[in-house]
């Protein structure tokens, strides 16, 4: 996945990173940023982005997270304090942080289930994911092209070995969890995040006849077929919508209309697989939820409020609206649903705006994959790392740290 190439005035051989013969003069700060965004940070995206795919298991990748990725970029705001500059320059972190602002202060009338100190560090470890990937964006921008190079890479290993280990199983149709995934659906998520980074890049170069692409392209989009959710196939197709509209040519209009040949093929040929569920009791799902939203529809229940379900023909209480937004709306209500749109709004509207800015044009997809994804999935806003993460916060960080490249450097 070949990613743009950083402008000159971001090369390694800017001065500072010139090679010294003699002892290293720079000041201590210098040297602690450069150690963190040339080789910390970087090494932190791989593994946050790619941990769940291999490591199986949830403690050591939040451990990866809090060592690679939360420590190093809160020492980074330290060091280089003009990195705090850039977060507040950019418009998706402003309306992150009013989100979020709005979020702790609904827990003085919430009555959480957790801690409130728990709950307090989820929004600032996401806003520590902003800082570390926009500040290497601003730093050494050709170390996160690397990072996320090796990491979609590593998906496409990944979901090669996967499809090779469902087929080999043969216990069924449908591709189930493993290892830190718990569902068909969580595999979607991360898979998915990768899928639309490689559709988008594949739009963006104009080569439909790109052979490492159309691997990785094939490998990434079987895999999400063969999990037998819905989900992503929605947010896909939304996705291309959104890349050919960018485009606003030609070109953008066989894309969409190739995908949609794709999207028909598979409909027709695994037709069983995808409408075996029906609706998976979504609508009675979100019917309670509203129901419950309802008791505080302005201000919500709370952040961190816990939400019980019940649903006739279920023999479970469920903890998940499988609706972000409605979620956003039962914990924060109407207000914070509102901050949420805005904050949505305002990451669709710099895609749009610099959409002839390839980073801005590719990092754009994931933001859209994982807005419609969201909209039948999902309740932890606000969380750990986890992968709720590939459908939120990472996409909206990577789009935020193109934004502020576009607006340091300008078009690339």
């Amino acid at each position: 996945m070949a990613l743009p190439t950083p402008p000159n005035s971001l090369s390694v051989t800017t001065p500072e990173h010139l090679p010294r013969s003699g002892p290293d003069e720079r000041p201590f700060a210098t040297r602690v940023a450069d150690c963190i965004t040339g080789y910390v940070l970087p090494a932190g995206l791989v593994l946050l982005l790619t941990g769940m795919i291999w490591s199986g298991n949830r403690s050591l990748y939040h451990q990866f997270f809090y060592w690679l990725i939360a420590l190093p970029a809160a020492l980074l705001v330290a060091v280089r304090r003009d990195t705090i500059a850039h977060l507040v320059r950019s418009p998706i972190v402003v309306a992150f942080l009013v989100f979020a602002t709005y979020a702790a202060l609904s827990l003085s009338w919430s009555n959480p289930d957790q801690a409130v100190t728990s709950l307090i560090k989820r929004p600032l470890y996401v806003l520590l994911v902003f800082a570390g990937i926009v500040g290497l964006t601003r730093y050494r921008y050709e170390r996160l092209v690397q990072a996320l190079t090796a990491s979609a890479w590593i998906a496409v290993a990944g979901a090669i070995v996967l499809l090779a280990g469902h087929a080999l199983d043969g216990h069924g149709d449908r591709l189930t969890g493993y290892g830190a995934f718990g569902n068909p659906l969580l595999i979607s998520h991360v898979f998915g995040f990768f899928l639309v980074l490689w559709l988008a890049h594949w739009t963006w170069q104009g080569r439909p006849f790109a052979p490492s692409v159309i691997v990785a392209v094939l490998a990434l989009g079987a895999l999400i077929v063969a999990t037998g959710s819905r989900t992503p196939l929605v947010a896909l197709t939304v996705t291309v919508a959104w890349l050919a509209l960018l485009l606003g040519n030609r070109r953008g209009v066989m894309v969409l209309i190739a995908y949609l040949a794709v999207a028909a093929i598979v409909a027709t040929g695994w037709s069983d697989l995808l409408a075996q569920r029906g609706l998976s009791f979504r609508p009675q799902i979100w019917n309670e939820t509203i129901r419950l939203i309802m008791d505080q529809p302005l201000a919500g229940h709370g952040y961190g409020n816990p939400l019980q379900i019940r649903v006739e023909g279920l023999d479970l209480t469920l903890s998940d609206p499988h609706n972000l937004a409605l979620s956003v709306l039962y914990q924060c209500g109407a207000i914070g649903l509102v901050l949420w749109i805005s904050l949505y709004a305002t990451a669709l509207t710099t895609g749009w705006r610099l959409r002839r800015d390839r980073a801005v044009f590719i990092g754009s997809a994931p933001v859209v994959y994982g807005l419609v994804a969201g909209l039948t999935e999902g309740g932890a806003f606000l969380s750990g790392p986890k992968e709720h993460w590939f459908l939120v916060w990472i996409p909206l960080a990577l789009l935020a740290a193109a934004g502020s490249r576009y607006e340091q450097h300008g078009k690339a």
